[in-house]
């Protein structure tokens, strides 16, 4: 039994400082997944036995004790999150790659601290670490990390590859999976015909899905259009713009005309006037007054 207890002093010798030195560098940086929320991407961390790795900290005093971590971009944009427990006050430093150029540096702000990204590639890794930066040292130690990125959002499937659409006719988005500080959709039309131009509307509709096409006031009949959407949550910035489908304006647009029995009359307000060819009669004034009726047979 005394054997068996110092071969597990022994192991704790040799290996703790191994585990304690695992993130005091960026090329031993632990991997976090960015998620669509905070929650799903949190891991638990602490500085105890992290040791300096030894780079100028962009604030507070220097030479505290750091712990790295990096992530592979899902996006251009993306938040990083440190929950600093007790009095533990987190600053984070962002980097373009181990040993490379710093992208952000946050001071910590209390117990949370966030720092929003923006400009990033998708596909590559960024490193980024958190140290105590307040004058005092923390006597809490442990924290949790977080990387976030603006959920994806498309048109609906029954709304793409629809070729017959008019300006009156709805398209509708998905809805993103995390509606925290949920503000607005905005709407990207790519034409794919020449000048092939690009219009970005930002929704009236707010958090609504639903998007009427006479709000793109660039919309012209006859043409199509690659679409795509994106929206303003979590962070108080736009997200990436998600997978784009193509869409159709009908070319042909019925033309009709007053009437004849309604060409050159007077009318008050609330009169009921009729187009040749329609099925519908048209009431023009104000509020109550301005509406549509289908014509009586």
């Amino acid at each position: 039994m005394k054997t068996f207890y110092r071969l597990l002093v022994l192991l704790a010798i040799v290996i703790w400082p191994a585990l304690s030195a695992i993130a005091n560098d960026c090329s031993t940086a632990n991997l976090i997944n960015s998620n669509e929320n905070f929650t799903d991407s949190q891991i638990s961390g602490t500085l105890a036995g992290a040791g300096f790795s030894g780079a100028e900290q962009c604030s507070g005093p220097d030479g505290r004790d750091d712990v790295w971590y990096r992530f592979v971009a899902l996006a251009t944009k993306h938040g990083v999150r440190a929950i600093g427990s007790g009095d533990l006050s987190l600053a984070i430093e962002v980097y373009n790659a181990c040993g490379g150029t710093q992208l952000a540096c946050q001071p910590g702000v209390g117990s949370t601290t966030l720092v929003t990204l923006s400009g990033l590639t998708p596909g590559n890794t960024y490193y980024y670490r958190v140290y105590n930066d307040s004058a005092d040292p923390a006597t809490s130690e442990e924290f949790t990390t977080s990387v976030i990125h603006i959920p994806f959002v498309t048109l609906t499937a029954n709304d793409c590859g629809t070729l017959n659409y008019t300006s009156n006719d709805i398209v509708r988005a998905t809805n993103p999976s995390n509606t925290s500080n949920f503000t607005n959709y905005q709407f990207r039309f790519v034409e794919l015909e020449a000048p092939f131009s690009t219009h970005v509307i930002t929704s009236p509709n707010g958090t609504n899905p639903n998007f009427r096409l006479q709000w793109f006031p660039q919309l012209e009949y006859g043409r199509t259009y690659e679409v795509s959407v994106r929206v303003r949550a979590i962070l108080p910035t736009f997200g990436d713009f998600g997978e784009s489908c193509v869409i159709g304006i009908q070319t042909n647009v019925m033309s009709t005309e007053l009437e004849a029995q309604y060409v050159n009359g007077f009318f008050g307000f609330c009169d009921w006037v009729g187009a040749r060819g329609q099925t519908w009669e048209h009431l023009f004034g104000v509020g109550l007054c301005h509406r549509s009726r289908r014509r009586k047979s």
